[in-house]
């Protein structure tokens, strides 16, 4: 039996992907330099932070340097 998915639950496990694959990509080592990239380049993602994503991300980027 599988386990369903709703299409905005993908979506949004697709964007984290991308973010943390930019993250990695570009050696971010700080969430406010990722928002601020975010702002400037990626509405997209900036929303998604803005709207509560920040935090998963936040802990992804101190979880790879410290």
């Amino acid at each position: 039996m599988g386990l369903m998915v709703t299409e905005s639950e993908k979506s949004k496990h697709d964007m984290l992907r991308a973010m943390r694959k930019h993250i990695r990509e570009n050696g971010i080592t700080d969430f406010t330099d990722f928002q601020d990239w975010c702002d400037e380049n990626n509405d997209c993602w900036s929303q998604a932070l803005d709207s509560g994503l920040s935090s998963v991300i936040e802990k992804y980027i101190d979880g790879r340097f410290y």
